[in-house]
């Protein structure tokens, strides 16, 4: 149905990453302030870009954050805020790769 290439994937993925970079900048501005209803609305922004281009490692994460970002559940917060950029990491390699 979809004829998908690496190259249109890393096209799609190229175009995410700054888009990712300024909401993960968001999110990250909203965890030094200890604000946890930024977190879960700019989580929530991410997860739905991250979804539509097929970055699920992004996508789960933000998923998690969103929902823990609503209770203000700092402890999973904190654990959740070290997957960041490990995810983020595994779509640049994934893109310098191709």
């Amino acid at each position: 149905m979809f004829d998908f290439t690496s190259a249109k994937i890393c096209g799609f993925l190229n175009k995410f990453m700054p888009h990712t970079e300024a909401i993960i900048t968001e999110i990250v501005a909203a965890y030094g302030a200890r604000d946890a209803q930024p977190v879960s609305f700019f989580a929530h922004k991410l997860k739905s870009s991250a979804c539509t281009v097929g970055a699920n490692g992004i996508a789960d994460v933000c998923e998690a954050l969103e929902n823990v970002g609503r209770d203000s559940d700092w402890i999973a917060i904190d654990e959740l805020n070290q997957e960041l950029a490990p995810a983020m990491q595994r779509v640049k390699d994934f893109i310098d790769t191709q």
